[in-house]
């Protein structure tokens, strides 16, 4: 149905005597590495030039995808400071996004982001590799369908949180001082940590921990 509504609008769009030159334009989602718990925002980047996209985009299990906002490529404002591509976002099942974007006629910059999705990673999500599915994906200037295709996948890889925000697991802290709400020192921690041997020490609670990296909030 929406590739049907996609095809309609560009229709009533060609540009008379002005269509672009027969080429190319693909959507791509990048892959993103990121830990539990966090929020990230994931780029989708078009390689060639169209006047207008459509896709949908399903997220894994566990994994939010909570907004899709447009790309530098679609933010091209008319002498009325109006957006010259209209940009549009709808859920579908399974926490799922369709995104419709399109303009009258005028294409986008060639190799540039025209979504942004940002995903929230549940806190439970295991480490590993999963799969972002980008479905019903559709590039056209006026008429002429550049690409299309049903379904591609990028990767998403979850790694493990330190409980530390700002330190990676692997990153070394030297003589560590670590303290409760009250201010109170709780632990110190002499020679060479990782944040993942650092907070395995700790009781459930929140702490301070303060190092040769800075300080840091700490939730376990």
């Amino acid at each position: 149905m929406y590739k049907k509504i996609f095809s309609i609008i560009l229709t009533a769009l060609c540009i008379c005597g002005n269509a672009m030159a027969q080429g190319t334009a693909d959507l791509v989602i990048n892959d993103i590495t990121a830990t539990q718990g966090e929020t990230v925002t994931v780029p989708v980047t078009m390689t060639g030039m169209a006047s207008g996209f459509q896709f949908a985009v399903y997220p894994p299990e566990g994994v939010t995808l909570q907004k899709v906002s447009r790309g530098d490529a679609v933010k091209l404002r008319d002498d009325s400071d109006e957006y010259i591509f209209t940009f549009q976002s709808a859920e579908r099942p399974n926490g799922g996004r369709f995104v419709l974007c399109y303009s009258i006629g005028v294409p986008t910059q060639e190799a540039g982001v025209v979504a942004n999705l940002t995903f929230v990673i549940g806190e439970d999500v295991a480490p590993g590799t999963y799969d972002i599915v980008m479905k019903d994906a559709e590039c056209a200037h006026g008429t002429n369908i550049l690409s299309t295709y049903k379904e591609r996948t990028s990767t998403l890889t979850i790694k493990e949180s330190t409980g530390i925000k700002g330190l990676k697991a692997d990153q070394l802290l030297d003589n560590v001082s670590v303290y409760n709400t009250a201010g109170q020192l709780v632990k110190s921690i002499k020679g060479s940590s990782t944040p993942g041997e650092i907070t395995k020490q700790l009781n459930s609670g929140s702490y301070i921990l303060k190092s040769d990296k800075g300080t840091f909030k700490v939730v376990k």
